[in-house]
Order: C-alpha cells, then sequence, then structure tokens
C-alpha cells in the first residue's frame, strides 16, 4: 500500500513535467488503484463491508478488481498509441483496443463478472501490452524524444509493465483454478513482489524528471 501511496504523492509533485501530455490522468489512474486496494481490503478482511450480497460470496472483491483492469488496459492503449510515431503500431493498437473490448464482453459468458477474475480480459490485455510496451522502448531507444519528461516517464512505465504483465495471467489464473498450488507456491507473496518492482520502476521514472537543457529539448508526442 506504501508504494503506491509513494507513486501518487510524486505523480502530484511531478505533475508540472508532464500535465501538457497524455500522461496528464496518471495520477487520478494511480489514486483510482490505490483506492481500490483500499477498499478491496476492507471487503476482504471486514464482514460488514460488502459489493456481493451472498452468503458464499460476501468476501470477494473480484468485482472492483475486475474494473480495474479494465480501464487499467485501455488506459494505457491509449497512452502508446498518441506516443508512437509508427502508423502501423497505432493501427495495431486501435484494433488490439477493439479485441480487448469484445474480449471483455465474451469472458463474462465464462466467469462470473462479479465474484471471478476475468481471465480471457487478462491475458489480452497483458499479451497486448507487454508487446506494445516493448515496441514502444524499441522505438524510443533510437530516437531523441527519448530525452523529453514524458518519454522518459513513459520509458520508464513500460519497463515497470515489461516486469510484470508476463507474470500476472499466470497468477491470477492459478489462484482460480488451483488455490492449494497458489497457496503452496507463495504466489500472492510473488505478487507483492511484482507489484513492488513495477512501481518502483514508475518511482524511478518519476524522480529522473526535471528541467531539460536547451541543447536535448525536442517537439512533445502528445
Amino acid at each position: 500500500m506504501l508504494v503506491y501511496g509513494l507513486v501518487l504523492v510524486l505523480s502530484i509533485l511531478k505533475y508540472k513535467y508532464y500535465y501538457e501530455t497524455r500522461l496528464k490522468a496518471f495520477p487520478i489512474l494511480i489514486a483510482y488503484i490505490l483506492l481500490t486496494e483500499i477498499f478491496g481490503g476492507l471487503i476482504r478482511n471486514i464482514d460488514e463491508i460488502q459489493i456481493v450480497f451472498e452468503a458464499d460470496y460476501q468476501n470477494h472483491n473480484h468485482l472492483i478488481y475486475n474494473i480495474l483492469d479494465i480501464i487499467s488496459f485501455l488506459y494505457f492503449f491509449y497512452i502508446y498509441h498518441g506516443s508512437t510515431t509508427n502508423l502501423k503500431l497505432k493501427k495495431q493498437i486501435k484494433w488490439a483496443a477493439i479485441l480487448f473490448c469484445m474480449a471483455s464482453v465474451i469472458n463474462q459468458f465464462f466467469e462470473n463478472f462479479t465474484i471471478q477474475p476475468q481471465l480471457i480480459v487478462i491475458l489480452t490485455g497483458s499479451v497486448a501490452l507487454l508487446f506494445f510496451a516493448a515496441m514502444y522502448l524499441r522505438e524510443t531507444s533510437k530516437m531523441r524524444i527519448a530525452f523529453s519528461n514524458y518519454h522518459k516517464l513513459l520509458q520508464w512505465i513500460s519497463i515497470g509493465l515489461l516486469s510484470f504483465y508476463p507474470f500476472y495471467p499466470f497468477i491470477i489464473g492459478i489462484g482460480q483454478v488451483n488455490e492449494e498450488l497458489y497457496n503452496k507456491m507463495y504466489l500472492y507473496k510473488f505478487l507483492l513482489v511484482l507489484i513492488t518492482v513495477m512501481y518502483g520502476c514508475f518511482i524511478v521514472g518519476l524522480i529522473r524528471l526535471g528541467r531539460i537543457p536547451s541543447n536535448t529539448k525536442t517537439k512533445k508526442v502528445l
């Protein structure tokens, strides 16, 4: 929980360096994630607080995390679509977003949206996001726009996403299919480590934001 709060504080303190870019809603996303984590913990640990009014599922908080997953994936699709100059990649992101929305609807026929993780959504979104983050890093590593605060931050965000999403679908999938194996392999603790690593990358990116020397300033890509 602490790492979410730290990222939120830093994202606000450093807001002046990226508020005119596509990442201007980044602090809002982090605040939403933090509130979701707080609310999710309350639902899980306090019987009087619940969003599913069925006796066997009163401590289930999957609903709020399913909503968070969809919003997060679509947000980063939007970010990468506006951050690349590769027209082919832009088209791929557009189609991936359409496919992802279709998967979000179809998934509900196989898994209950209120009491189960949406595995098709998570897998589809993760694969697409990993590809877009990798392609973005490959593109910006060869371009001077990497010196801008916007791209400097997004590069570190991309590194964070690449450290988390290769494992996220499998951890959630194992937890859904075999809870005993999930506990035996300490996957919840591993998930917390991955979250810390990802947000640690976000923190590095935010800390590195600052004034850009005039000889390295480049045109913004919004």
